[in-house]
């Protein structure tokens, strides 16, 4: 198998698992709700969530790397510190369902996931072109979530959806994605 493949392959399961555990917990807290209409649903989430995940990633990283000019700044050292990027997307994925819980005010969210976007900015990206690709990337997340939800496929059920239906803190998590599995790609790819 080519390096590409390998990649496209880990990409897929790391979204198609790391994803749902924070949409699972996004439903447990919730903060989004889904339809009682679907056919299959595992662990609170519809069984297409999965595979659309997986897909997500893929495409967030494959793109990022080529956009980001295949790497040229690179700052993982190892797999331990490239995977750190996708587990700490994932600790402020479950973050953002918990500040919901808690109801914290508007203001605490946005400074809590700006400050982890700003350091894994510094950590995994630090260029111009890494910011640029996070907010084009956190542009598109939104946009396909404002779709999803106006077909009715899925809403937010907090009181923060101010950002055409999405929580207004939601840019932050695909910032903090961006980069992080931007950067976890450019491993990979280098690895293989």
């Amino acid at each position: 198998m080519n390096s590409y493949f390998k990649t496209a392959l880990t990409l897929f399961i790391l979204g198609g698992l790391l994803g749902p555990l924070g949409d699972m917990y996004h439903v447990h807290s919730m903060t989004t709700g889904y339809p009682d209409n679907y056919a299959y649903y595992i662990l609170g989430i519809p069984w297409w969530v999965f595979p659309f995940f997986g897909v997500s990633g893929l495409a967030i990283g494959i793109s990022y790397h080529f956009m980001d000019f295949k790497g040229e700044k690179f700052q993982s050292r190892g797999f331990t510190h490239a995977f750190l990027g996708p587990i700490i997307f994932l600790l402020s994925y479950l973050l953002s369902g918990y500040l919901t819980v808690v109801k914290t005010s508007l203001i605490l969210n946005h400074i809590l996931l700006g400050s982890i976007f700003a350091i894994i900015w510094f950590v995994y990206g630090r260029s111009w072109r890494s910011l640029f690709l996070s907010l084009w990337f956190s542009f598109l997340g939104i946009l396909v979530e404002t779709t999803l939800i106006r077909m009715g496929v899925f809403w937010y059920t907090a009181n923060d959806n101010l950002l055409f239906g999405v929580a207004s803190w939601l840019p932050w998590l695909y910032l903090i994605l961006a980069v992080s599995i931007g950067n976890f790609t450019h491993f990979l790819i280098k690895k293989h």
